[in-house]
């Protein structure tokens, strides 16, 4: 998640939200991750 977070220029807390708002998935794995996949969406969307 620490990954995710910067590369997407967020904080924790807003990988949370994304996650709670359906943008970026977590895996079922322990810690929490997210596909590398929805990452890179998401950075596209933010790069518009």
């Amino acid at each position: 998640m620490n990954q995710a977070a910067y590369c997407l220029n967020a904080s924790q807390g807003q990988i949370y939200n994304w996650i709670a708002e359906g943008r970026l998935r977590r895996l079922e794995e322990r810690p929490v991750r997210i596909p590398v996949e929805d990452v890179r969406e998401e950075m596209e969307r933010i790069a518009e």
